[in-house]
């Protein structure tokens, strides 16, 4: 097989089909041999899934080799086009503003779960759409990109875990569009010979393809070509149902999985146990049949195969780079005070009942406090678990002698593990593996933090035996449960530093408990290609020291601050995404502001108020629950944590007091509702109001709009921002359509990027369609009528023209002139720096002459805007004119005379960037640095940066906050 297939897109990826064929080279031989073997009432039969189909029809309509590289060759062509299909309708997606396309692997674990995932996706066709029904509990859902973040959050509200997969295009897709799309490819298959198989009358092996109750394709009434197209393209898989109906009769069935994966529903690997294996584990068969096959063909003339193909196939697809790091947690498993498992533990949070006890001589007596001269009548509390002292020491092959001598950590961590391995499905991946692949899943790690440890105190009141020392020593918790297991793999021990009341007025010291937790992690790819069902993810772990500024004992807000931002954005994840804070929760008046502080400024500030703490109800160890758990050890908002007013200066302080204080006014009836919230309590006194309402808001002030010029090689534009902000989101997708009409690329997704660009044009391009929606945008979003002037330095200049221009066609004239210009730059020599042009100099004199020619095809309209020209001197009554461009180009920048003409016009104007990433603001203060009005703070300037950072969306609320404070009512 010599077909090559054509560049496409990364989608459906010739390597990868590449792949699955040479893997159904071993597999038409295998076939070939097991048909040999077994009578008529027992063939071998073929199905394949998903892309699998089309390799599943060649190696079922291949009687010989020959066969076999004749309808490779076919579905190398078939393959192509498809890929050629799949990769045009993602460029399409892109060029819409959709992105291209994710796919996601969804489960769920109830009914109620699996029937809200359907609704969700179906509320959002066909932008999302069900591609693949792969068991009884797990589909993929396939969705666009900008779609994508919002679907996820979505579904995992809904409690349907939702996991983006490395494979991105749209297969499956059963829209009207799809479907014409898919008939025009099945005529052109029929109009050439190349493109065919055989009849299915003719196929040599009972073969299996997309049919709900596994029906075999039947003779002349079906046609190959047009089935494999319509049921990878065009038809949602309905794969567990398939496969269900095939694997029925399990007792005398045997399945080999071929292809880079398992393909097979957990719940049929669960049914067929070690009736199933994967092609990689059929050594001997495979090193027997291809010696066959070298034979055979060498008796044919043909190339032999390789003995170690399987090696050489999986070398060709490798794992998505962005989830490589990600791990899984796919079994997990609990015992505390109230719960004894998981749903337990469910249900105590729902209740809200706090588990603390008083310590009766059952669990303590009074001389085992050690307190000296305790008070006989205070009342001492415990959460304690039940049945402690219970341990099942022959299913642990543990003798009795050796048990007691066993801390009960020991005996807890022994069960719970367990527990959490066998919720995972662990015991039964590992008897359904072949035993070369045992190494895999014995080389497992074991680590666990522990804080107090006291069983020593017992075991000092017995005689010593073999056993103290194992018994009592911390290291051997992990190592027991490694050593039980099997496991080979590090064993490691963590000392971690309690019932309290945190971020309560309460709070008065913790209430210790019993409590432990395991969890079975695995890597996500490995996690999804073994099938497993997967509770959450962890895409980052941050760990650091807290500063020396406080005592060892005491939390510290940077130090916190700065582990939870790292660990954000090593996650990638935005702030506003996250839902729910684990937190410590010291439960003292001194840790508990800090942890709180710092929490709320890592994730989204003041905006999240409601404290909703678990370890109140169940001690130290915790978990946390899709649920919303009441608050019982939280009766009100602790006064003693404080709030303030800051600022630079008392006009700062003022300006946010006149804003604080109407609000408190309007909403002082839901002050008792607001108790529950943070900082409350002292809110709605006479005094309180009374000092707020001493400065009133700014009237609205004039504002100018600001266009940097070129400062780097990229734009880098915040993807969430785009995401978020529909405003910005529709210019630029305006920017775009007519940017693209011209013949020039799209400027997504480059836009996006922080990689520097390689094309003048294109860079150029980019930065005006940023400049241009940001300008429109800040116009629409309240500044329609504020505006008094625009002023620009350099490339920007032109932008700002075609911004008061107020139409959509400046951009296409914009667009024209790149063109053409990109194409006159060509043959000067120069030399890259960091910008990428040499305008306003004597090296563009080779092309003024051209430019003004350019000019005169331009038509200039009046500005409805007045503009501020970066001009020595100016010319009010000077009409813009085909000389513009040229002039631009040639003549230097005098963006300080602009400045100082636009500060005396404007005494108290706002200069705002339009843009992003631009030091235009920061030049036009400098400009006007030793003017009284600057000193008298009359003037205000707001800079812009939501481009190169993770940030933007923040930045970006940051920026309307400012604005409203200097009087602007705007909102994006």
């Amino acid at each position: 097989m010599t077909e090559k297939l054509p560049e496409v897109s990364s989608t459906m990826q010739g390597d990868r089909l590449l792949a699955d064929l040479a893997i159904q080279d071993l597999q038409a031989e295998l076939a070939k041999q097991q048909q040999q073997q077994h009578s008529e009432n027992n063939k071998v039969k073929i199905v394949g899934f998903c892309a699998g189909m089309i390799a599943a029809v060649t190696v079922a309509s291949s009687s010989n080799r020959q066969e076999f590289e004749k309808y490779g060759g076919t579905a190398l062509r078939i393959g192509a086009l498809m890929a050629a299909l799949v990769g045009a309708t993602e460029a399409r997606s892109k060029g819409l503003g959709k992105g291209g396309s994710i796919s996601l692997a969804t489960a769920w674990r109830t009914q109620k779960q699996g029937e809200d995932m359907s609704r969700i996706v179906s509320k959002l066709f066909p932008d999302a759409y069900i591609s693949v029904l792969f068991d009884e509990t797990r589909a993929t859902v396939t969705a666009s990109e900008r779609l994508a973040p919002k679907l996820i959050r979505q579904l995992r509200a809904a409690g349907v875990t939702a996991i983006p997969l490395a494979f991105k295009g749209q297969l499956h897709t059963p829209t009207a569009e799809r479907e014409r799309q898919t008939e025009a490819l099945i005529e052109l298959c029929h109009s050439m010979p190349e493109l065919q198989f055989p009849d299915a009358a003719q196929l040599t092996l009972p073969t299996y393809l997309d049919h709900p109750e596994g029906k075999q394709v039947s003779g002349e009434e079906v046609d190959l070509v047009d089935m494999v197209l319509r049921s990878i393209l065009a038809n949602r898989l309905n794969w567990t149902s398939t496969v269900s109906k095939l694997a029925a009769n399990k007792e005398n069935i045997s399945i080999i999985a071929f292809g880079l994966d398992r393909p097979l529903p957990p719940t049929i690997l669960r049914a067929l146990g070690s009736k199933q294996v994967h092609f990689e584990d059929v050594d001997e068969d495979v090193s027997k049949s291809t010696g066959r096959l070298q034979d055979n063909d060498t008796k044919n003339g043909s190339d032999a195969i390789e003995p170690d193909i399987a090696e050489q196939v999986k070398s060709i697809v490798k794992p998505a780079e962005d989830l490589e790091d990600v791990v899984a947690i796919v079994g997990m498993s609990l015992k505390v005070a109230g719960g004894q498992d998981l749903e337990e533990f469910e249900k105590m949070l729902k209740t809200g009942e706090s588990q603390h006890e008083v310590i009766t001589r059952e669990w303590m007596t009074p001389d085992m406090l050690f307190r000296d001269q305790a008070d006989p009548s205070r009342k001492w509390y415990g959460n304690f678990m039940l049945d402690l002292d219970a341990f099942d020491h022959k299913f642990f092959k543990k003798s009795p002698h050796k048990s007691i001598a066993i801390d009960p950590q020991g005996w807890l961590s022994l069960e719970v593990a367990y527990q959490a391995l066998e919720q995972s499905g662990y015991f039964n991946e590992l008897a359904t593996t072949n035993a070369s692949e045992h190494k895999r899943w014995k080389h497992i790690g074991v680590y666990v933090g522990l804080c107090s440890y006291e069983y020593d105190v017992n075991i000092y009141c017995h005689l010593t035996s073999a056993f103290t020392g194992t018994g009592k020593l911390r290291s051997f918790i992990p190592g027991r449960v490694s050593h039980y297991f099997g496991w080979t793999g590090l064993s490691l021990t963590f000392d971690t530093v309690w019932q309290c009341k945190p971020f309560d007025s309460a709070a008065d010291g913790y209430c210790r408990g019993d409590g432990i937790a395991y969890v079975f992690l695995k890597k996500l790819l490995t996690a999804i290609a073994d099938g497993n069902t997967v509770l959450g993810t962890i895409c980052s772990t941050s760990i650091n020291q807290n500063l020396n500024t406080t005592p060892l004992f005491v939390p510290n807000v940077l130090s916190l601050l700065t582990l939870f931002n790292d660990m954000i954005r090593k996650a990638r994840v935005d702030p506003h995404d996250i839902s729910l804070v684990k937190c410590y929760g010291t439960g003292i008046p001194v840790g508990d502001p800090a942890e709180w502080e710092s929490i709320r400024n890592a994730v989204a500030g003041p905006a999240r108020d409601i404290v909703l703490p678990i370890r109140s109800n169940a001690s130290a160890v915790v978990a946390h629950s899709a649920h919303k758990p009441t608050k019982p050890s939280s009766t009100k908002s602790s006064p003693r944590l404080p709030f303030w007013i800051s600022g630079l200066d008392s006009r700062s302080i003022a300006a946010y007091s006149a804003m604080l204080a109407p609000h408190l006014r309007t909403h002082a009836g839901l002050k008792d509702k607001l108790q529950e919230r943070l900082a409350m309590a002292s809110a709605a006194t006479k005094d309180t109001f009374a000092s707020i309402g001493i400065a009133p808001v700014k009237s609205e002030r004039p504002v100018i709009l600001c266009f940097g010029g070129q400062v780097a090689k990229f734009v880098g534009l915040d993807h969430a921002v785009y995401e978020n902000a529909a405003i910005l989101q529709h210019h630029l997708d305006i920017s775009d359509a007519v940017i693209t009409s011209r013949g020039l690329d799209s400027i997504y997704p480059d836009i996006f990027s922080c990689e520097p660009y390689q094309d003048v044009v294109k860079l150029q391009i980019a930065l005006f369609a940023l400049q241009y929606a940001s300008a429109k945008s800040w116009i629409d979003c309240g500044l329609a009528g504020k505006v008094m002037s625009v002023v620009s330095h350099s490339f920007s200049e032109i932008t700002a023209l075609f911004t008061v221009a107020r139409s959509a066609k400046a951009i296409d004239i914009f667009a024209t002139t790149l063109a053409r210009k990109g194409s006159m730059i060509e043959g000067v020599r120069s030399r890259r720096l960091n910008v990428t042009n040499a305008f306003h100099s004597p090296l563009v004199e080779s092309i003024v002459n051209r430019l003004g020619e350019i000019g005169k095809g331009l038509t200039f309209r009046d500005a409805v805007i007045p503009i501020e020209r970066a001009t020595k001197h100016n010319d009010t009554a000077a009409c813009l004119d085909w000389t513009f461009i040229s002039s631009h180009m040639r003549q230097p920048v005098f963006f300080n005379h602009a400045i100082q003409r636009l500060a005396k016009k404007h005494p108290q104007a706002i200069f705002l960037k339009s843009g992003s990433n631009s030091t235009i603001t920061i030049m036009a203060s400098r400009a006007l640095a030793q003017t009284a009005l600057s000193s008298l703070g009359a003037l205000h300037f707001q800079s812009i940066s939501i481009t190169n950072t993770n940030k933007g969306i923040n930045r970006l609320t940051d920026i309307t906050v400012d604005l409203w404070k200097q009087g602007l009512r705007v909102s994006f």
